[in-house]
């Protein structure tokens, strides 16, 4: 078994005190809770708070995502890149080894075994025990806390103490993530590179090269250094499910024959056939602020780079001006 220092992400602050026996902080539990900012990084943010609220040497926070039924991760703590990859767990292998979701449960020293198929081996040897904690909000589910190795709940006063971060936990979903995340539909098409998108963008518009349309818009969107930004100020952050969040929402702003093109580093385009306004300045103004508004904004110090073009979507110089597109934005 390696020593706790070899596993990649784990604090100072954690092997300082591992030896320090547990006790349960109500009030630093309150205080941070009342601390919390709403938007998309909230899984996060609550993982940061179990790791001050409970000793463990390792763990993750799986997000539900309904549209697979499947938990994957948003934060860890001393996880390897092999079981962050591996780690997509469904639902209905949760219910099947009796984990129920009902209202906000906890489980205390699970058997390994269950998440062996989940975890690289290197992990896998390194635990010797699972504490989890089901968060949901009646029959909403939210996400999965899993602790390795915590001595927490060896002491008697864990389960009520626990009970309290869950339910708080799952207060705070309910009342901000779910209502931004829940209701938007989900990316389907893989992210695609820059020596694509020409070939990409042209044999969508030909879909549409029978009809005449007024004021095409076709939008590019770096968001990048927002992510970056994140990730700089809370490494537990998982980069894809925050990347995923924000296409999700861009998604849904889509209707009529509008469509959108993911690229490859954190990037979009989307193209609005008909339908928005003339003014390109409010429109970028609209999805900037779309955008900043899924996070706390004492978080993020710059903006996306947003750029709003004009683009006619039939003529025999179509591919000029996309190849034109490419070269000054892409």
């Amino acid at each position: 078994m390696p020593d706790e220092s070899e596993i990649e992400g784990l604090p100072d602050f954690i092997n300082d005190e591992k030896d320090t026996p547990w006790q349960p902080d109500y009030n630093l539990l309150t205080n941070s809770f009342n601390a919390i900012t709403t938007g998309m990084d909230l899984p996060s943010q609550i993982f940061s708070i179990a790791i001050h609220s409970f000793n463990f040497n390792s763990g993750l926070f799986l997000t539900f995502e309904s549209d697979s039924n499947l938990f994957i991760p948003f934060a860890s703590l001393g996880i390897d890149e092999t079981s962050l990859r591996r780690c997509r767990i469904e639902l209905k292998y949760i219910q099947e080894n009796n984990l129920v979701f009902s209202g906000s449960e906890i489980y205390s020293g699970i058997s390994k075994n269950i998440f062996k198929k989940y975890l690289s081996k290197r992990l896998w040897d390194t635990i010797e025990n699972i504490d989890i904690m089901l968060i949901s909000y009646h029959d909403i589910i939210f996400g999965l806390l899993l602790l390795f190795n915590s001595t927490t709940s060896e002491n008697p006063k864990f389960k009520d103490f626990a009970s309290l971060f869950t339910r708080k936990s799952s207060e705070f979903f309910y009342n901000s993530r779910s209502r931004i995340i829940n209701t938007l539909p989900k990316p389907v098409d893989p992210p695609i590179t820059v020596e694509s998108f020409h070939e990409t963008l042209t044999g969508r518009l030909a879909k549409f090269s029978d009809k005449t349309f007024e004021n095409t818009k076709i939008i590019f969107i770096d968001y990048k250094d927002i992510i970056d930004t994140l990730i700089e100020n809370d490494e537990t952050i998982d980069h894809f499910i925050v990347e995923n969040n924000i296409f999700s929402m861009y998604n849904s702003m889509l209707f009529g024959s509008s469509f959108i093109i993911k690229i490859t580093e954190c990037r979009i385009v989307i193209v609005f056939l008909s339908g928005l306004t003339s003014n390109n300045s409010i429109i970028e103004n609209q999805m900037t602020a779309s955008l900043l508004s899924l996070f706390d904004k004492s978080k993020i110090f710059n903006k996306p780079k947003i750029v709003v073009n004009e683009i006619q979507t039939v003529g025999e110089d179509l591919a000029d001006r996309i190849n034109d597109f490419v070269i000054e934005n892409l």
